[in-house]
């Protein structure tokens, strides 16, 4: 009598950045749903967060390793959002290369949240970071949670955005629209933001910026200038 196949899993440990966490809870969910089993590593201080995301899916179990211990400016630090400065980015890479050692045997590729036709020439440079890595393409990753609860709620309707409805009012033929955004990490100054409102109303051009500032006001008459353009 044949054994049984044991059933599929895989072992995701997403680099410790907010950018990464989040995709590859998304593939996690997306993987679960089609009835693969799913560990993601991580390291205590981002558990929390990760099992709130995940708590609710069977499918989907954490295993929790200890984070390199140090002593000096990167103590407690365990993601790159929480830098007090850039500098300390390179010596914190370098740092999670002691976290290959309980994982290293079953790592077989990286994921990648972006598309095979973007990245093409930079696949090979990719790969070569680690020895016999594949690097397998499955982004964009974004928004397919929300599209699942659009497809389970039956009617297709998401709820009401309104830079999507902005968007879908464009006048057809109008051209590009610009899109802004550094992420949740960039450290952008108020003079630096500022030269930005200015070059998009110089641009004129539609725009979506998405700006990461609770004290940013915007230059006497600036949105009234591009609301007209």
């Amino acid at each position: 009598m044949e054994s049984a196949t044991p059933p599929l899993r895989i072992v995701i440990f997403p680099f410790m950045a907010q950018g990464n966490t989040l995709p590859m809870l998304d593939l996690s969910r997306r993987l679960a749903r089609r009835g693969i089993n799913v560990t993601i590593i991580n390291t205590p201080a981002k558990f929390p967060g990760i099992h709130s995301k995940v708590s609710k899916t069977p499918e989907i179990s954490i295993s929790v390793i200890p984070f390199p211990r140090v002593e000096g400016p990167l103590k407690g630090i365990e993601n790159t959002a929480d830098f007090p400065s850039e500098d300390l980015r390179f010596p914190f890479i370098q740092l999670t290369k002691k976290l290959k050692e309980p994982v290293g045997k079953i790592r077989l590729g990286m994921i990648v949240n972006s598309f095979e036709e973007m990245e093409r020439e930079h696949i090979p440079a990719l790969e070569s970071l680690y020895k016999e890595a594949k690097a397998w393409f499955v982004g964009p990753l974004l928004l397919s949670d929300q599209i699942h609860n659009e497809e389970e709620d039956g009617d297709g309707k998401a709820d009401y955005c309104p830079y999507i409805d902005w968007l879908d009012k464009l006048q057809v033929g109008l051209g590009s629209v610009i899109y802004v955004s550094f992420g949740s990490e960039a450290k952008v100054s108020k003079e630096q933001l500022e030269e930005i409102a200015f070059g998009l109303e110089e641009a004129a051009q539609p725009f979506l910026w998405v700006v990461k500032s609770k004290t940013l006001a915007a230059p006497p008459g600036w949105e009234e200038r591009v609301d007209s353009a």
